[in-house]
């Protein structure tokens, strides 16, 4: 596989690599040279236990990644994803699942690194372990209030929902109405939603895997829409 990964791929569009069979899964260590860069056409890539460098060259200019099944460290840096999705200004989908509790080495804030725009995703799907990686693409990406979000961190969530005028909280409140599915899988009880207008049972699915019943739940529903 690796002889065929370095040859320049110019009408690629589609880049799919299933590695679910190896237990180790598949290391693409030159990821940086994957098709020497020759890949102009790439617009799909769906990779599954493939942990590419998020450097490489073929992670541009695309319009749908998925990135799923990874349980090897280290894992990537906010910085690291975020650089990606802002060198594929029309990504319409994104997903990535990256199950690894270790913090890495450097992780940058929210301030240090240039945002993403992304103004036409339609579908953003975070499944992470690393609460502080989940909060800095959070916090620097930039999506449409019509886009579908899946977002799932199984560490304590901080300092996301808590001031109602971070940038996530005013994407949700202006969104509620148009979103078709939101998911939040949450291992922490402290996690507070504020301001959502007319939030029912129907427009928030809450799975909680280590706290039942979650007390701040009961406020969420009952508490007013702040104005």
């Amino acid at each position: 596989m690796s002889s065929s990964m370095s040859r320049v791929a110019p009408l690629l569009e589609t880049l799919r690599i299933d590695c679910s069979d190896l237990n180790d899964g598949l290391s693409v260590e030159n990821g940086i040279d994957m098709f020497s860069g020759g890949t102009d056409r790439l617009r799909d890539v769906d990779l599954y236990h493939v942990p590419i460098p998020w450097s490489s060259r073929p992670l541009s200019g695309l319009e749908k990644i998925r990135i799923t099944g990874i349980n090897m460290s280290p894992g990537p840096s906010s910085s690291e994803i975020t650089d990606v999705l802002r060198r594929c200004p029309k990504l319409r989908d994104f997903e990535l699942a990256y199950h690894i509790e270790e913090v890495p080495a450097l992780v940058a804030t929210p301030s240090e690194v240039e945002l993403a725009h992304l103004p036409f995703l339609t579908s953003f799907k975070l499944d992470l372990d690393n609460a502080k990686t989940f909060n800095g693409i959070i916090l620097s990406v930039r999506i449409p209030t019509c886009a579908e979000f899946e977002l799932m961190c199984l560490q304590p969530i901080s300092n996301i929902f808590s001031n109602e005028t971070s940038h996530l909280t005013t994407v949700l409140v202006s969104a509620i109405q148009h979103v078709s599915q939101m998911s939040l899988r949450l291992s922490s009880s402290s996690l507070w939603l504020r301001g959502w207008p007319k939030l029912t049972n129907e427009d928030i699915n809450i799975n909680l895997d280590h706290h039942s019943p979650w007390e701040g739940l009961a406020r969420l529903m009952n508490a007013p829409a702040q104005q």
